[in-house]
């Protein structure tokens, strides 16, 4: 599953992320619901809106790994 990054575009504190299959804009659970999986590095799945893949946009340990 490929990784992307995530960053802030407004005041609604959503994770906002460009999809590296496909390069659409998505917006994502809220912003600090993805840096807490960070700092506990696990990931965050987000769909793209456009062309339907999954990518992480947080950590990357799985659950029980």
């Amino acid at each position: 599953m490929k990784r992307a990054g995530f960053y802030f575009t407004d005041n609604d504190d959503d994770a906002t992320s460009f999809c590296p299959e496909c390069g659409e804009l998505n917006i994502s659970i809220s912003a600090r619901k993805v840096l807490e999986c960070i700092k506990i590095n696990r990931p965050v799945y987000v769909q793209c809106a456009a062309c339907k893949a999954w990518y992480n946009i947080g950590g990357d340990v799985e659950e029980g790994g």
